[in-house]
C-alpha cells in the first residue's frame, strides 16, 4: 500500500477565473507503516502490563498469606504467655 498526503491550491487569473491548479504530493508511506508498528508495541505492552498486574496480585497474595499465619500463631503465643 501506498499513503501520500497531497495539498491542492487553485491558479486564478486577474479576474478571478480559475484557469489551473498546482498541488504538492509526500509519500507519508513510511510514516503509516511506522504509527502502525507503533499501535501493534502499544497493544503488546499493555498486555505483557496486564500480565504482569496479575503476578504481582498473586505473588502479594501469597506472601501475605504465611503472614497472617505468623501473625495469628504470635498472638496465639502471646495470650498464652499472659495467662
Amino acid at each position: 500500500m501506498h499513503w501520500s498526503l497531497v495539498t491542492k491550491a487553485p491558479i486564478r487569473d486577474t479576474r478571478g477565473t480559475l484557469v489551473g491548479l498546482v498541488g504538492i504530493s509526500h509519500d507519508i508511506t513510511r510514516r503509516k507503516q511506522d504509527e502502525q508498528r507503533l499501535g501493534e508495541l502499544a497493544a503488546t505492552l499493555a498486555e505483557k502490563n496486564r500480565e504482569l498486574e496479575t503476578i504481582l496480585y498473586v505473588a502479594s497474595h501469597d506472601l501475605r498469606s504465611p503472614l497472617v499465619n505468623i501473625h495469628g500463631f504470635s498472638r496465639e503465643l502471646q495470650r498464652s504467655v499472659d495467662e
